[in-house]
């Protein structure tokens, strides 16, 4: 069976716990960068944010059995990945430290958990973007760049300009970018 990024938690969880690697391979990818955000919001290097991100998926691995709305995954990875940074700033906070020009660096990171912790807002706006994010690269290709090009490009292309982009008629612009939001809400759902 084939497995890719695209494919929802279900299936994905679904084949880890049949034992297909290439389901874990697919899991793991789709969510690294989730992991990996919530890692820098804690001020980690890339190092850091490696290990943790090892630690993160090691803990899944071990509980992906009991993790039974497999929609919530993204909910559970980013309140393990904040549990594992907030225990990485706590043991920073036991180890002795010798005087050296960085220390500045290390005092920013033993800032009290408290201050580390995200607000469950924010978690929540975390795994909405992770949902539209994922959402996002179901549409086909052409939905994805009408899409990307009327909200995000920084260049502020014209309907005209969009419509050269992407070979289409300026009239369909509008009925695309219409029928485009309608599926992604439908792939959110």
């Amino acid at each position: 069976m084939k497995y890719s990024v695209a494919d929802d938690d279900k299936k994905l969880i679904n084949g880890c716990l049949s034992g297909f690697e290439e389901a874990w391979e697919a899991l793991i990818s789709k969510h690294q960068r989730l992991i990996y955000t919530i890692c820098k919001r804690y001020h980690l290097d890339d190092d850091e944010a490696g290990d943790i991100f090892g630690r993160v998926s090691m803990v899944l691995l071990q509980h992906l059995k009991s993790i039974k709305d497999h929609s919530r995954l993204p909910a559970w990875l980013i309140t393990t990945t904040s549990r594992e940074c907030w225990q990485y700033h706590k043991n920073l906070r036991t180890v002795s430290l010798t005087p050296d020009e960085n220390n500045y660096e290390i005092a920013y990171m033993l800032e009290p958990a408290t201050e580390l912790a995200l607000p469950e807002e924010e978690l929540l706006s975390l795994e909405q973007r992770h949902q539209v994010r994922d959402a996002f690269k179901q549409l086909p290709k052409r939905n994805q760049k009408l899409l990307w090009y009327l909200f995000f490009d920084d260049k502020n292309l014209s309907y005209n300009q969009i419509a050269a982009e992407l070979n289409m008629p300026v009239s369909s612009i509008g009925p695309t970018r219409g029928r485009s939001l309608e599926k992604l809400r439908q792939l959110m759902e």
